[in-house]
């Protein structure tokens, strides 16, 4: 805001504001002698702004046939034009997040996600059966024969114990939709 209280000459004035991401404006304002005048002016945006934030963080976001370059989670007011984009959300480990977001001028949008860890399936089957099943040294609570779902994808060191027999250790992949 400016305040200007020193006095002005009686007449006609031009004021122009400008403001970077708004549309200027001009006005033409007439000021009387000895009257006192204030203005108000509510500037319209050019742009329009996007933020995304992700659990987990530092996602590369991609808008898709967009000249953009991709960011890395959380964005905080990615300054874009109007319109309707792609987003390509991606992370290691995690499952590809595609969305579309409409901005109309002056928006201010937030998109928070919540990526979805990938998964695969483990099949473990030991001789004899009923072998105690650990994954990175925890008890799973499993025994021999046994699928374990949903596992989050990765490296894992396996382990099958069974009383009076070795223990058999492994390292297994779980892979994605496998």
């Amino acid at each position: 805001p400016i305040m200007k209280r020193d006095e002005v000459l009686s007449g006609e004035h031009v004021v122009r504001l400008e403001k970077e991401f708004y549309f200027s404006e001009q006005t033409t304002i007439t000021v009387e002698d000895g009257k006192h005048s204030e203005r108000d002016f509510q500037l319209r945006s050019s742009v329009s702004w996007l933020s995304v934030d992700t659990d987990p963080k530092d996602a590369k976001v991609t808008l898709i046939n967009s000249k953009e370059k991709p960011r890395l989670t959380p964005i905080k007011d990615w300054k874009l034009d109007p319109g309707i984009y792609n987003l390509r959300i991606e992370k290691d480990l995690y499952e590809v997040y595609e969305t579309a977001i409409s901005l109309a001028l002056g928006d201010k949008k937030e998109l928070r996600p919540e990526l979805i860890r990938k998964t695969g399936h483990l099949d473990v089957a030991s001789e004899p059966q009923g072998a105690k099943i650990f994954l990175n040294g925890k008890n799973s609570g499993e025994v021999t024969p046994k699928v374990l779902r949903d596992l989050p994808t990765g490296e894992y060191t396996l382990e099958l114990r069974k009383e009076g027999y070795d223990i058999q250790i492994n390292q297994v992949v779980v892979r994605h939709k496998e």
